[in-house]
């Protein structure tokens, strides 16, 4: 996607909040807040500036659960 120039906060817009709408599943899914379901991934940069920084995981956590670390 950023290959054909879309830009970073669109490529992550279409994973998170636009994904749970297509899915008719934004009540539960797509952005961080009460009551939603809140599985979250971290990096150690921002890929808002680097989308890159998504192939390097540091942290996940599903249903608040954390499956994996990394330094």
């Amino acid at each position: 996607m950023a290959e054909a120039g879309i830009s970073n906060v669109d490529i992550l817009r279409s994973a998170t909040i636009n994904a749970a709408a297509a899915m008719t599943q934004s009540e539960n899914l797509g952005s961080i807040a009460p009551g939603k379901w809140g599985d979250l991934v971290a990096t150690h940069g921002n890929p808002l500036e680097d989308i890159s920084e998504l192939e390097r995981i540091i942290f996940v956590m599903k249903a608040g659960e954390i499956f994996s670390t990394k330094k």
